[in-house]
């Protein structure tokens, strides 16, 4: 029986350190299950009729900017035991790049990204959904660390597209639903803390309980 979680917050709350030890422990059960971590950042829309600086001024953080139903297309692939082709995408070109990974199906499925709460189907599957906290003054530190050295951006720009994009789409698409949340991280926590909380939580113990 597969099982699936959502891990959604923030831009640069931790979502994807989270993800990666949570694969990590999971992966570490008595039974050594296989375990599929799928970025919703490989989804990214590629609009190659736009010019390189068109596409840098898009909102890449409304809904829309993803191709969710891609997303949940190979999600529900993943579900029914296919294996999938994920796009790959270049944060400096804005653009997918011309081949996929190939990702067979999994025991355990983590669906990671700032919108995977946004998709009433996602959280309809997912039986464990995660939600990431952390204050806007932070996220933008982590994220001026993280976009300078990965993907080639200035401070200023940076901090340009926050105000102007991710703090007002964080708090009208993203932050509200927190709600459907069955367990709720602080981000700033350290990564051990966050890691007890979630692994000693009830809906966690239940969801390796019905895999074992």
């Amino acid at each position: 029986m597969k099982q699936f979680l959502s891990v959604c917050g923030a831009s640069a709350s931790g979502k994807t350190t989270i993800s990666l030890r949570l694969a990590e422990q999971l992966r570490a059960l008595p039974t050594h299950p296989s375990v599929l971590l799928l970025k919703m950042d490989h989804y990214y829309k590629d609009l190659p009729e736009l010019t390189g600086s068109s596409r840098a001024q898009l909102n890449f953080d409304h809904p829309d900017s993803i191709d969710i139903e891609l997303y949940e297309k190979h999600i529900n692939c993943i579900a029914n035991g296919y294996s999938i082709e994920v796009p790959e995408y270049s944060f400096e070109t804005h653009r997918r790049l011309d081949y996929t990974r190939t990702q067979e199906s999994a025991d355990f499925i983590i669906m990671e990204g700032i919108h995977t709460l946004y998709s009433k189907s996602l959280r309809k599957l997912s039986d464990c959904t995660i939600f990431i906290d952390i204050p806007d003054s932070i996220a933008l530190e982590r994220r001026i660390q993280r976009d300078t050295k990965e993907r080639g951006r200035s401070v200023e720009a940076i901090k340009l597209q926050f105000e102007q994009t991710v703090k007002p789409m964080f708090d009208q698409y993203i932050r509200p639903k927190a709600k459907f949340a069955d367990i709720v991280l602080d981000g700033e926590q350290p990564i051990n803390y966050s890691m007890k909380k979630l692994t000693s939580s009830d809906i966690f113990t239940k969801l390796v309980q019905e895999y074992n």
